[in-house]
């Protein structure tokens, strides 16, 4: 940017997975309904692969505070962590969360987890008002002063 920021936001990195089902999801994924529940990276990725055509963008919510501000013309930079694969390359949420947010106009400053994956928030909506979120922070809990 090259300027200094209006706004600095320091939180979790995470990728914001959606997916809309008729589909009572909840049952066949094994999930509560209208609850919020940590897990772990394994369950995470086993959830990810049942869903039927999610969408994906960088999320967590300070970092949301971030994107949108600079999106409405505020210089805004955000500060977390990312995670990387296991040869200690950014993994594929990592590419995204980097990707999304640098095209909003966000300055990043992430440091990297290594053998920890970045980490995802993933929201399942169906009929009448129900949902379930399953949320692995990974690498985002690493971040430290």
């Amino acid at each position: 940017m090259g300027t200094k920021s209006e706004l600095v936001a320091v939180g979790n990195a995470l990728v914001d997975i959606v997916a809309i089902s008729d589909e009572d999801l909840a049952s066949v994924l094994d999930l509560p309904v209208n609850q919020a529940i940590h897990v772990s990276c394994e369950r995470f990725t086993e959830l990810l692969v049942s869903l039927p055509a999610p969408a994906m963008s960088a999320g967590g919510g300070s970092a949301n505070t971030a994107k949108i501000a600079s999106m409405l013309g505020i210089r805004s930079a955000f500060v977390g962590r990312v995670g990387s694969d296991w040869k200690g390359d950014r993994d594929r949420f990592a590419d995204l969360f980097e990707t999304q947010m640098r095209e909003a106009g966000v300055e990043l400053h992430l440091g990297r987890e290594a053998n920890q994956p970045t980490g995802g928030c993933l929201v399942v909506r169906m009929t009448g008002d129900r949902y379930c979120i399953a949320a692995c922070p990974a690498a985002a809990l690493a971040l430290a002063a």
